[in-house]
Order: structure tokens, then C-alpha cells, then sequence
């Protein structure tokens, strides 16, 4: 049977119940499809830093919606206000060869 939910920021007791998840930023395309133990690495894979105590389901709708901080190439950090276009573009470009060889 398959079951298809929609969940506007989950506990992450609840998100991690997932098998699969996928994320949509603001508009269209898409940033991340695959199992939800993988979002967190996905994402600190391309620079993004969670805090310590930070709600991991909470820190993922952060990036999505462009107000995460990222740290740059050199070093910097920076919040990028268009993430969801360039993670879009990043998602087509590697996103699911990356899951395919870390899942």
C-alpha cells in the first residue's frame, strides 16, 4: 500500500518515520528526494551547519525556504536568500547520483 502525506513542519520523532520524503521549495522543482536519514548529510555535504540542539526537521525547512546559514567555499558563511533555485539546480545537476551512492 502506498501512502502519501504532506506534513508542514514534523517532529522529527514523526520525520524519521518516513521511508522516503521529498522537499519542494517556494514555486517548483525540487531540492532533495530520498530517505529522510539522508536530508541532514545531503545538505552538510554542500556547506549547511545545524546547531547543536536545532530540530533537524525544522533546520531542513530552513534551507528550503533560503534562511539557513551556509558556509561558503572560503570559509565564510552566509544565508542565501534564493537557496531554493540554486538547490533546485544542484538537485538536478548531482542530488540523486549523491543518495544513490550514500543510501
Amino acid at each position: 500500500m502506498t501512502v502519501l502525506a504532506v506534513l508542514h513542519q514534523p517532529s522529527y520523532a514523526i520525520f524519521r518515520m518516513f521511508h522516503q520524503c521529498l522537499l519542494l521549495p517556494h514555486g517548483s522543482g525540487l531540492v532533495f528526494a530520498g530517505p529522510p536519514l539522508l536530508a541532514a548529510p545531503y545538505f552538510e555535504s554542500m556547506g549547511f551547519r545545524r546547531l547543536p540542539n536545532e530540530n533537524p526537521a525544522d533546520w531542513l525547512m530552513d534551507i528550503v525556504a533560503g534562511t539557513a546559514v551556509q558556509q561558503t567555499t572560503d570559509g565564510h558563511y552566509c544565508v542565501t536568500t534564493d537557496a531554493g533555485q540554486q538547490l533546485t539546480s544542484v538537485w538536478q545537476d548531482s542530488g540523486n547520483v549523491w543518495v544513490g551512492q550514500v543510501g
